[in-house]
């Protein structure tokens, strides 16, 4: 995965590699959330067909307790805990690069079951990729934020939100 810098917007054409990104990162989380785990996901951008993406591998998690995550185990294999940074009832960690500009490369979403966010993540990006000419859509509306926001990934995000709604209700699904 490329990364971007912290707080920084920077999108990349679809990668057929960023699949294979996100059977490595499953196979390294398996084991280090155990019987933990009910399921895990590639979600957001990168796992969306043919349309740009921040080169950041986005991962939904769902376990049955966020309390039963080894964050321990977790930061030994590289992964940041980050709380719920801004999102209640979500754990977030984070992967970064080693470099100097501190790239995020990794974002692990962890959802308790029956967490609504989880199957929001997941609905959205199933019906973006049954629906090619909405995913085009969202990828010429990320270009615009990209290009009005680039040194600030809270707007962007923010930017998005109208039309990820209107693709939650499409897919029937209750907002995030």
């Amino acid at each position: 995965m490329e990364g971007v810098a912290r707080y920084k917007v920077k999108l990349a054409p679809h990668c057929k590699g960023w699949a294979a990104e996100y059977r490595a990162v499953k196979a390294l989380l398996t084991p280090l959330l155990g019987e933990n785990l009910l399921d895990i996901q590639h979600v957001g951008s990168t796992a969306i067909a043919g349309i740009d993406a921040k080169p950041i591998l986005d991962v939904a998690v769902q376990v049955q307790s966020l309390a039963s995550i080894d964050q321990d185990a977790m930061l030994r294999a590289g992964y940041d805990p980050r709380g719920e940074s801004g999102v209640p009832g979500r754990f977030l960690f984070v992967h970064r690069g080693d470099g100097p500009l501190s790239l995020s490369l990794e974002h692990i979403h962890c959802y308790a079951a029956g967490h609504p966010a989880f199957d929001a993540h997941v609905a959205f990006r199933d019906y973006l990729n049954t629906h090619p000419q909405a995913a085009q859509q969202y990828c010429q509306l990320k270009r615009q934020l990209a290009a009005q926001y680039p040194d600030d990934r809270d707007r962007y995000t923010a930017g998005k939100a109208d039309f990820i709604q209107a693709i939650l209700k499409l897919a029937g699904q209750k907002a995030r």
